[in-house]
């Protein structure tokens, strides 16, 4: 009886031992879901899409290119270029 007791708070100890790490892990991926009250949201400016991998960023961090008169905005270099060979084929 008393191996049994024993047994059963030896479980319990190590299933509140790992919830607990499992719940830590999960708090450092995700990260705070909501806005604290006591510090503001910090405002980006206006969001713009990235046309080749279809991701949206702000506009201060975009880069860009022009063709046509029309403004086109990527997330990175490799993006910017990838647009580029691709519609300079088209034009040509």
């Amino acid at each position: 009886m008393i191996r049994r007791l024993l047994f059963l708070v030896f479980a319990v100890g190590a299933l509140m031992w790992w919830m607990r790490k499992l719940t830590r892990r999960m708090q450092q991926t995700q990260g705070p879901r909501i806005a604290h009250p006591d510090q503001p949201v910090r405002d980006l400016g206006p969001m713009v899409r990235d046309h080749v991998c279809n991701t949206f960023l702000p506009k201060s961090r975009a880069l860009t290119a022009r063709l046509d008169s029309d403004e086109h905005y990527f997330c990175s270099e490799e993006c910017r270029q990838k647009f580029l060979a691709e519609h300079t084929v088209h034009s040509a």
